[in-house]
This record gives structure tokens, sequence and C-alpha cells, in this order.
């Protein structure tokens, strides 16, 4: 429970990063290179994760769903074609 945040019921972490900015320096014609310090926050809500992948779920029924009775919608195109394994009887 190291990462856990009482008080917004989620996980975070901060990792500390190098980055290595570029500046260009039109007057000089030379491009500087410097590292800087970022941080990366990650959050984890397990909650909104789980509500997350049954919306998923349903979305990926709904389009087997209209794929196996020849009702293609035009909108979701690119989805069954992303998601899905189309296989001939």
């Amino acid at each position: 429970m190291d990462h856990y945040n009482e008080d917004y019921e989620l996980y975070c972490q901060t990792v500390p990063m190098k980055w290595e900015y570029k500046r260009k320096r039109p007057y000089k014609k030379d491009v500087r290179t410097e590292h800087r310090r970022v941080y990366l926050h990650f959050y984890y809500n397990i909650e909104k994760a789980a509500e997350d992948e049954k919306k998923l779920d349903r979305k990926l029924l709904q389009w087997r769903k209209e794929l196996e009775n020849n009702q293609r919608q035009p909108a979701h195109e690119t989805k069954y074609n992303t998601n899905t394994t189309l296989k001939s009887p």
C-alpha cells in the first residue's frame, strides 16, 4: 500500500527522469542539447479501470451481435477491423 492515496482513492507514483532538451539557436546556427529534469506521474484507479473494462466488453458484444446478425453499421467499420477477426463458416 506504499503508493495508495486514501484522499483520492487511487494508486499514484512519481518517477523522476532526464529529458534531452534540444533548442535551435538560429543566431548561432546550431542546436544546443541539455538534460532537463522531468517527473512522470502515474495514476491508477481500480474502480475506474473496472468500469472501463465493462464498457469495452459491452461495446465488443454489441459489435459482435451486429456482425452475427449481418447488421453492420458504417460508423463501426473501423472498430470491426481493429477489434475482431472475421472467419468464414
